[in-house]
């Protein structure tokens, strides 16, 4: 078995537009080895989010991905969400650069970071008794809606979520 927990070859990025085809990402490759951790960095539009989102079959309707990027030997790309959905938010997961648009107004805090909990784990909302999970969040985020929270307060429980 070997120990590189994600390797991606030759990934590239297009979508339809108005005005033509966009190559959003030309031929990306990398590999990170467990033990390892990967910062993505680079100017705006330079492809960072587009990259992660193919990977993990995030991107819009219009978008195409073709290459290949293997999550501990299993190819992701042109898997069925289903298969996706086994690795995303269980063995890998994605922090995006703006909490303020990962968090809704309209949910509580608390909702927001227990959904991929309660999804991933098959923890049910009606099940008697507290997660122990809530305690915590109800001590760290006592505001209970993302519109009335600082900022600072808003990208921990983006990570949280993640």
């Amino acid at each position: 078995m070997t120990d590189t927990v994600l390797d991606i070859r030759d990934l590239n990025v297009r979508f339809d537009g108005e005005d033509g085809e966009i190559h959003a990402v030309k031929g990306v490759s990398l590999s990170v080895a467990k033990g390892e951790t990967l910062a993505v960095v680079g100017e705006s539009g330079s492809g960072k989010s587009q990259t992660m989102m193919a990977v993990m079959g995030l991107l819009a309707a219009n978008g195409r991905v073709t290459g290949s990027a293997l999550y501990r030997g299993m190819e992701l790309i042109g898997q069925p969400i289903k298969t996706l959905n086994t690795v995303r938010g269980v063995k890998m997961t994605m922090i995006f650069q703006e909490p303020m648009t990962s968090l809704d107004p309209l949910y509580t805090i608390g909702d927001q970071i227990a959904e991929p909990i309660r999804y991933h784990r098959k923890v049910s909302r009606r099940k008697p008794g507290r997660a122990p999970w809530s305690c915590s969040i109800s001590s760290v985020f006592p505001t209970p809606n993302a519109g009335s929270i600082p900022i600072r307060m808003k990208c921990r429980a983006a990570s949280a979520s993640a």
